[in-house]
Order: C-alpha cells, then sequence, then structure tokens
C-alpha cells in the first residue's frame, strides 16, 4: 500500500519546478528539481514529472501554485489543473490542488497547536520585506480552519487605531507571528508588534525557517485531510 504524498510545487515566474516527496508512514522526505516553462510544453512536463518518482508508490499528488504568477489567464490555469487531474486520475493517484498561502498557514496553526471555539478567529501574521504588516485571518469551523479574511499589508503604526483599520471587520481570539529570527531588520518591528497586541489578545510567535522544515509534512497532511484518510484538525478545505 502506498504511503508516499508529492507535492509538485511551480515556483512563481521561474522556470523551475520542484517536487517534493513525503511518505507519511515512515516520514522519509526527498525534494528534486526540474527546468521546465510550463507554458511552452505541458505533455513533456508531466513525462519529467513521471521519471522523478514512481507513481505506483505514489498516493496523492498536490499541486501548488498561483495562477496569475504562473499562467496568463485563468483560463490557462484551469485548463492546466484539469491535465493534471487527468494526469492523476489515469495512474490512480488522487488529486490535490492548494496554495503556498495555505500550507503556511496551516504549517503555522499546527506547529503552535492554535486552537479556538467554533466561528471564533485568529490573525496569522508576517512583516514583509517592504517593511509592511500582512496576513490573513483563519475562522475555525466545525472540523477545520477556513480562510475569512485576506489582510492587505500596510506600514504598520503599532497604535491601537491602527489595529482597529488593519483588522477591519475582523477581531481574532488570538495572534500567530510568522518571524523570521535573527533578522536585525525586522526583530524591532516584531517586538512593536508583539507589543501592540499583548494584554488584549494572546500572541504566539512562530519561527520561520520551523515552517519551512514542516513544509512536507503538512502538505501531505493536507492531501490526507482532503483524502478523508487521516483528518488534521488544523488543516483547510480542498
Amino acid at each position: 500500500m502506498s504511503n508516499t504524498c508529492v507535492t509538485v510545487q511551480l515556483l512563481p515566474r521561474q522556470k523551475i519546478i520542484l517536487i517534493h516527496k513525503y511518505n507519511v508512514q515512515t516520514y522519509e522526505e526527498s525534494v528534486a528539481s526540474i527546468h521546465h516553462d510550463i507554458n511552452e510544453n505541458i505533455p513533456e512536463f508531466f513525462l519529467k514529472l513521471r521519471s522523478v518518482h514512481d507513481l505506483r508508490d505514489v498516493k496523492a499528488i498536490s499541486f501548488m501554485f498561483i495562477d496569475a504568477a504562473n499562467f496568463s489567464s485563468f483560463m490557462d490555469a484551469y485548463n492546466f489543473r484539469k491535465k493534471c487531474q487527468s494526469f492523476c486520475k489515469k495512474n490512480g493517484i488522487f488529486y490535490h490542488f492548494t496554495t503556498a498561502a495555505t500550507i503556511k498557514n496551516s504549517s503555522a496553526l499546527s506547529s503552535t497547536k492554535t486552537m479556538v471555539n467554533e466561528d471564533e478567529q485568529i490573525a496569522i501574521l508576517e512583516i514583509t520585506s517592504a517593511g509592511e504588516v500582512a496576513g490573513t485571518m483563519v475562522i475555525r469551523g466545525k472540523y477545520c480552519y477556513d480562510v475569512y479574511q485576506i489582510l492587505s499589508p500596510k506600514e504598520p503604526v503599532f497604535t491601537q487605531e491602527w489595529k482597529r483599520l488593519f483588522f477591519g471587520i475582523s477581531n481574532p481570539k488570538k495572534v500567530i507571528l510568522l518571524k523570521e529570527m535573527n533578522n536585525v531588520v525586522t526583530e524591532n518591528l516584531y517586538e512593536q508588534l508583539e507589543e501592540l497586541f499583548k494584554g488584549v489578545t494572546p500572541v504566539i510567535v512562530v519561527d520561520w525557517k520551523d515552517h519551512c522544515e514542516t513544509f512536507r509534512r503538512v502538505t501531505a497532511e493536507h492531501a490526507q485531510h482532503s483524502l478523508l484518510k487521516w483528518i488534521s484538525c488544523y488543516a483547510f478545505p480542498g
């Protein structure tokens, strides 16, 4: 019985595709890369994918990309998804689609074991390279989390009024900060951001490196969750 989940990650605007492999039983993992322009030759892409791993050993393939970053139109992205789905079906493999943002949020929740009651919200925040605060507001469903609101990047002022405008209609019960440790450029900003929420909303700080190290595991768990083979209370629908 196959216990391997493969993640096909199309890097934004690059002709490099990462192939992540993770065994959900042995926890063995690996990553390979192929050079390919997905917009030029899709059939060749599937031949390359077949050459990287023995598909007889694969239970699920999770395709990860951003429509606008990898394709010239929504229809091109949609057609590619359909081809991926058809490829998986022909090979007896479960088809799964996700995005890096979804896995990032799921990783932040699972690594911190952060839980709230149904219909309550959690803000997952990070500071961008431009020094702005951005993130996602997620809401607790009956069995998993769902995206409630995308928090657009804003230059921080660290006042209660700025926080009110930043969150808008949302009212998080907890805040998770995805922090790049030992980064002197953003260290002070994170300290001020943490101070802004302290005393009102519990703040959980996550080392960004931890997310990178659990990327393949969380993606595999997400696919397993969609397969209903293994239920993760920190996953998202789909």
